[in-house]
């Protein structure tokens, strides 16, 4: 009997930035917490994957990885708002019953609701109504003027999974799909049937590793570790005041901050709408 529903918006911060801005459709979009050359990419849509950009490529991997990629500054107050309109969107159906990050969320089932028939009609009840937001969000934001947007369900995806026995853990969803997919490629041998759908555990065993003491020190490691710079830098910032001391990569933008955190773990109040 199934328990629970898991939606994982695909690529979420740059699969907002294509569907808002038809210009990015298609293409491959890394998003970057500031506009500077020292940074690295926060989100990488399917496009710029599929070259081997992921969070934490750094822009000039990125940029060497997926020639023409497109690197756009990021929203955070409206990835936000993009979450709260998709959440109320999946709750015209069902409520949610944990927001596990700013693009997964977990969804309780009750009675007739944990019967595979049944919840699978839900789950494609839910897709639908994400859908439809998107719709709406995009030409809310075309009307604003913001962008000559055609209202578009397509580039921002969701992925919809049901399990049981999961006591809660929502989180491990992508998880579970992520090694599902790797255990395919060849590379991983399957150890256990996982039923389709319903994956109850997942065993990992890492083998062909080498003890740290098997390997050759770097000459120059005094150059790796940089705690003993970070805590001096802070002290100097913390008496007289931030951007007094920083690292070259940040003289272009040392003078800015950055509008917003980045929500990831998080969903903080939302303070501007679409």
């Amino acid at each position: 009997m199934l328990r629970w529903m898991f939606l994982d918006l695909d690529s979420y911060f740059a699969g907002v930035e294509q569907q808002l801005e038809p210009g990015l459709r298609g293409k491959p979009v890394g998003v970057v917490p500031v506009e500077s050359k020292g940074t690295c990419c926060i989100a990488a849509s399917k496009e710029a994957k599929r070259c081997g950009v992921k969070t934490g490529t750094k822009v000039a991997d990125a940029e060497r990885l997926c020639p023409g990629i497109e690197l756009v500054k990021a929203r955070p107050a409206l990835y936000i708002a993009v979450h709260k309109r998709i959440k109320a969107a999946i709750e015209t159906v069902l409520p949610v019953d944990k927001v596990w990050s700013i693009d997964e969320v977990a969804i309780r089932l009750w009675g007739r609701e944990r019967e595979p028939a049944v919840a699978r009609g839900l789950a494609e009840r839910v897709k639908a109504a994400v859908r439809a937001a998107l719709v709406e969000i995009t030409g809310e934001y075309a009307a604003a003027g913001r962008v000559a947007a055609r209202p578009s369900p397509q580039n921002l995806s969701a992925s919809v999974g049901l399990g049981a026995g999961w006591g809660g853990a929502g989180s491990a969803w992508g998880a579970v799909e992520r090694l599902r997919e790797r255990m395919g490629d060849g590379r991983y041998r399957r150890t256990g049937a996982v039923r389709a759908g319903q994956p109850l555990r997942v065993a990992v065993t890492v083998s062909g590793l080498t003890p740290v003491t098997a390997t050759a020190g770097n000459l120059f490691a005094q150059a790796e570790d940089r705690r003993g710079l970070g805590g001096v830098m802070d002290a100097i910032n913390t008496r007289f005041g931030g951007h007094t001391l920083y690292l070259g990569g940040m003289h272009a933008i040392a003078d800015r901050e950055m509008e917003d955190k980045i929500a990831f773990g998080r969903v903080p109040d939302e303070r501007v709408g679409i």
